[in-house]
């Protein structure tokens, strides 16, 4: 395996256990948790598989990430 590859892997690790073991991000908005998430690479539906949500809802709060991205560049 490549070193892309582990590097991508790695950084999802570490996006999960932040996600479920760090208790500032455990209790975070699920919109922060999709952030931590998308940063890693995640694709909506492996997001709205770990927190329990559906592939739609996660969809949703990607296209408010792309918003708040967009209007912070200009």
């Amino acid at each position: 395996m490549g070193k892309e590859y582990e590097e991508k892997m790695l950084s999802r690790m570490d996006a999960l256990i932040s996600i479920n073991l760090n208790p500032n991000i455990a209790d975070a908005q699920m919109l922060d948790k999709v952030r931590i998430l998308k940063k890693a690479g995640l694709e909506y539906k492996e997001i709205a598989n770990i927190l329990n949500s559906t592939p739609n809802s996660i969809s949703v709060m990607f296209a408010k990430l792309n918003k708040e991205k967009k209007w912070l560049m200009k």
